[in-house]
């Protein structure tokens, strides 16, 4: 009797194992917060409401920035604008991604994620920076797109 009790909390155990989502699958993965689509190709409820909170967050923090530093509604970048709730998950995945390659960096919470994601070594806690770690910060920045300007450190 014990041993069938285990069997059937093996096997149940085995199938929410399998269920849950598939890592590298056809539509990827929603950068910066390391969602995954399930086998049905839909982002999980909870996932779903996290990713529209925290990226309209985050995106509203990026657009005040860019206004204390003095540019104009006009001037501000087109397709830095809050996701959608009528989109589908693939679409507000696009989106997301899309804000997140160019404006990773900026975002404090995702900024290490950022840096990692990209391979982009890191310059460390405390104590200036290296010649070898700038010139390769640098570097990498200006092959960049949409990096027009690098700023000396």
């Amino acid at each position: 009797m014990n041993t069938e009790r285990s069997m059937k909390k093996d096997k149940k155990k085995s199938f929410q194992i399998e269920c849950r989502v598939v890592i590298g699958g056809k539509y990827g993965k929603i950068k910066g917060f390391n969602f995954y689509f399930q086998k049905n190709e839909r982002l999980k409820p909870f996932q779903r409401r996290k990713l529209l909170e925290l990226s309209d967050l985050y995106i509203s923090n990026l657009i005040d920035e860019e206004i204390r530093s003095g540019r104009t509604i006009e001037m501000i970048d087109k397709s830095l604008h809050q996701l959608d709730n009528s989109n589908t998950d693939e679409e507000l995945q696009e989106h997301w991604n899309s804000i997140y390659d160019k404006y990773g960096m900026r975002i404090p919470q995702l900024e290490r994620r950022w840096y990692r994601d990209n391979e982009v070594p890191d310059i460390g806690e405390v104590g200036g920076v290296s010649e070898p770690i700038k010139s390769t910060v640098v570097e990498y920045l200006k092959s960049k797109k949409g990096f027009k300007k690098v700023y000396e450190f």
